[in-house]
């Protein structure tokens, strides 16, 4: 009853005008929500004087529901029918509730098919973080968005190449700059092509060495936009900083186990599995998801689905949306190796896929120690996963000359290649195209093979994570060498003293 009789102790002293409908309202309840309103009111405009104001490019029922925001409290629903008016009038009416309830709407709901058309209603708007957003979407999933570029995307085109997360992969960006190019002004091509190119890096490629020997000046360029995490002590997350070169916290973890998997997919981290303590009998059975690309003040882990059985100490690979989770530990210590779980990260569904062993490593098993044994598989595995589809390989595609003797710990992809870190420090570049392994020189500031521990790529270079310190290595395939880089240390302010885990993100 109070409620109800507040609102009607409210004097309609104000008219908005909007269409042929005028809706009587409270000026100070306008001013309280609306910082245009606000202004209106204070500076002492024509309006505030006439206590009427004519509102144009707004919806009338809208408009209704705005006023009931601001005299009860009622909230404005968005919904996919309504949410770019909802975003118009909360940017107009400089209406932050408004407007916020929008932009996370439109985030949420997000994906391949309208993050063009969402952009490009957040640069008519306006809507400066929604528009950076889908900047950094249209960056991680540009591989799947580039053909369906047109003219019309020549700005986000032109964002993504002046802005550091400019996409890795130089092939795409030019496809990308191709595809907006058609129907431009020569001085519009000619700025699309001097934000794709600088100095440094030369391109080998056919369509830019056309342009180049037709005397455009096209210069190649590449920007790194990765970067590396680290998980300490299971508990929080550190981002390095490439460019002040320390650590600063990123995230909370949502769990506290050891063995878990942390995987980095598009715009997501997804944790995934893990014990509390290896033989507590206590496991993590749900996923949690991470949006990395929302600001650091809404982001939060959160639950994203079930896991079908227990599992710890697993190696993971993603191809397209399916998140690999290969071998590891089950309930009892049961080793699950050579069994393959699968995530659907678009349906939230678990499958199971069995590879079909190949002659060479039933063969070798004769010879072979059975941790060499089970080593070679995981490699050999993870390069099946690389294919299109799990169907069985010959020998003589699984063949590789020179391939290392010792027990492989750890493998990357490098290109669609791999570069692979044995038990004993060495490091072989694995040419699938020659077939061919090749041993890489480490050329360190000590003089000593380093000790590789968590290793990590991005890019051409090798991130060793050793204690509490991070060593990067410059990859050079064309000598084949790896030369030490920058080490960073992290500093004794945090309290924080393992690295349990270690992954590669998008760098922003």
């Amino acid at each position: 009853m109070k409620f109800h009789s507040e609102m009607e102790d409210l004097v309609k002293d104000f008219t908005v005008v909007v269409g042929s409908r005028k809706l009587r309202t409270n000026r100070s309840c306008l001013e309280k929500h609306s910082d245009y309103f606000k202004a209106m009111f204070r500076i002492g405009m024509r309006e505030s004087l006439t206590s009427s104001v004519k509102l144009q490019n707004i919806d009338e029922d809208l408009m209704c529901l705005i006023i009931q925001h601001c005299e009860r409290g009622v909230p404005v629903r968005v919904n996919e029918n309504n949410v770019f008016r909802v975003l118009a009038a909360g940017m107009m009416l400089q209406m932050d509730a408004l407007r916020t309830s929008a932009e996370n709407y439109l985030i949420t709901n997000l994906n391949i098919s309208n993050a063009l058309d969402t952009f490009k209603a957040a640069d008519f708007y306006g809507a400066h973080s929604l528009r950076e957003y889908c900047e950094k979407f249209i960056c991680l999933w540009l591989e799947e968005i580039v053909d369906s570029l047109t003219p019309e995307n020549s700005e986000v085109v032109r964002n993504l190449l002046r802005r550091e997360y400019s996409h890795w992969n130089e092939d795409l960006m030019f496809k990308a700059v191709m595809a907006v190019i058609r129907g431009q002004s020569a001085e519009r091509a000619q700025e699309l092509f001097d934000c794709l190119y600088a100095q440094d890096v030369t391109l080998d490629h056919d369509v830019f060495n056309l342009y180049k020997s037709a005397g455009l000046g096209l210069r190649g360029h590449r920007k790194g936009n990765s970067t590396l995490a680290v998980i300490m002590d299971s508990k929080v997350a550190l981002l390095l900083d490439r460019r002040s070169s320390k650590f600063v916290r990123f995230a909370d973890m949502p769990i506290c186990a050891v063995g878990f998997g942390l995987i980095a997919h598009k715009h997501h981290w997804y944790l995934i599995g893990g014990e509390d303590r290896i033989g507590y009998g206590k496991w993590n059975k749900t996923v949690y998801r991470y949006n990395f690309l929302k600001s650091s003040n809404s982001r939060c882990w959160e639950p994203f689905t079930e896991m079908p059985d227990c599992r710890r100490s697993f190696l993971t690979y993603v191809r397209g949306n399916r998140i690999f989770v290969v071998g590891g530990y089950g309930r009892f210590r049961k080793s699950l190796e050579g069994e393959i779980a699968t995530l659907d990260v678009e349906t939230r569904t678990w499958g199971r896929e069995q590879p079909k062993s190949s002659r060479r490593d039933s063969d070798r098993s004769n010879h072979l120690n059975n941790d060499e044994h089970s080593d070679r598989n995981r490699f050999n595995l993870l390069y099946k996963l690389r294919e299109e589809s799990l169907a069985e390989m010959d020998d003589e595609e699984l063949s590789i000359r020179n391939f290392p003797r010792e027990i492989v710990k750890c493998s990357l992809h490098f290109g669609r290649n791999k570069i692979v870190i044995t038990d004993r420090n060495d490091l072989y570049f694995c040419d699938f195209t020659a077939k061919e392994a090749k041993k890489l020189e480490v050329q360190s500031s000590s003089g000593a093979k380093p000790d590789f521990y968590r290793c990590r790529l991005v890019d051409r270079t090798l991130f060793n994570v050793l204690l509490r310190t991070v060593t990067e290595y410059l990859i050079d395939i064309e000598t084949l060498s790896l030369k030490e880089g920058k080490t960073y240390r992290m500093t004794d302010e945090t309290s924080y003293k393992n690295v349990v885990s270690a992954c590669v993100i998008p760098y922003f």
